[in-house]
């Protein structure tokens, strides 16, 4: 008797399909943003002036939106996630990051976007969560089988020091301490830096998991060597 096909494969395959178009799609949307950003903003772009806050401001956004971009096909491929699952998520997204492309000129704006960008990103991993539970497995096994959980601390932790980060800026700013006292800009500065290093962190902290296993698959082999080694020299002589 031939087996019959199990229809898990088709869906597999429907949705790497699904998720393929959605991608070429999301490609495009993301080179006419970039690009209408640079044509739009190319007297605060062109010539090059490092010294003006609202440049760094532009390049972080743009940092931002590149990070994106490339990390995404990994995340739907990878994961297998259905698109309907995250489309709304997206679309969100897609309107802030053109939104805070163009929030340069008032930083508070730019810094509740980018926090409401990184609860987007926390939300999206939730929704990988779903997506990755099986439909026997209840949420404390799933949670105890620590799938995904580097993301997922990953991302909660960033949308709270996000959070954090806005209500300093918000209540240093206001003050008048910082009006008549500081300098202009220094907190700004100081906010775009975090900023900028939270969006790098929330793409590179899952490799850490990687290179931590490397490491220390590493050691274990050099120190089998080792010991094999020594062995062999003990038993020669």
């Amino acid at each position: 008797m031939i087996p019959s096909k199990k229809p898990t494969k088709v869906v597999k395959a429907e949705s790497v399909l699904e998720g393929g178009v959605y991608l070429s799609l999301v490609d495009i949307i993301f080179g006419v943003l970039i690009g209408g950003a640079l044509l739009t903003l190319k007297d605060e772009l062109v010539p090059i002036e490092l010294e003006h806050f609202e440049t760094w401001s532009i390049y972080v956004s743009f940092l931002i939106i590149l990070l994106s971009w490339v990390f995404y096909h990994k995340a739907v491929f990878e994961q297998g996630l259905k698109i309907s699952k995250v489309l709304i998520i997206d679309l969100f997204l897609l309107f802030l990051y053109f939104y805070i492309l163009f929030s340069f000129e008032n930083f508070s704006d730019y810094v509740i976007s980018v926090t409401v960008m990184f609860g987007l990103y926390m939300l999206w991993s939730l929704v990988r969560d779903f997506n990755n539970k099986n439909k026997n497995e209840s949420w404390a096994e799933y949670y105890k089988s620590g799938k995904n959980q580097l993301k997922r601390s990953r991302a909660i932790g960033i949308f709270l020091a996000s959070i954090l980060l806005l209500i300093l800026h918000y209540a240093i700013t206001t003050t008048n301490y910082y009006q008549v006292k500081t300098g202009e800009g220094i907190v700004d500065s100081i906010t775009l830096f975090l900023i900028t290093s939270f969006a790098i962190l929330y793409r590179i902290i899952p490799y850490f998991d990687v290179i931590y296993n490397s490491i220390t698959n590493s050691k274990h082999q050099f120190t089998s060597f080792v010991r094999l080694k020594m062995k062999k020299e003990v038993n020669q002589k």
